[in-house]
């Protein structure tokens, strides 16, 4: 995997997501009480962008606008139908203020 610069902290506040591109890929980052997470961005299912899904930040988990598939952040995992194929996870690392995913 390689490692990209994808934004800076301050532009993903607490408790929101938002969508970048990284190596030709919609990658879907996001800040959940300054644990940080990133997921491919398209459903699996229907491939729509979880970033116009809702974020449910108690259960770290993010839902699908277009059918309400449900995929956990930490896993990647379909945890609610349609979404019964997982979406790729991406580890994440934060220094000096800048947010980095690798991404392959």
């Amino acid at each position: 995997m390689a490692r990209h610069k994808v934004c800076c902290v301050s532009d993903v506040i607490e408790g929101e997501m938002k969508s970048f591109d990284v190596n030709s890929r919609r990658v879907l980052v996001v800040n959940i009480s300054d644990k940080w997470y990133a997921v491919d961005d398209m459903c699996s299912h229907a491939e729509a962008s979880l970033a116009m899904g809702e974020l449910n930040a108690d259960e770290r988990t993010v839902c699908c606008p277009l059918h309400g598939g449900v995929y956990e952040l930490e896993t990647g995992e379909g945890i609610e139908y349609p979404a019964v194929e997982p979406i790729d996870t991406f580890p994440v690392t934060i220094e000096d203020g800048e947010v980095f995913v690798d991404v392959g």
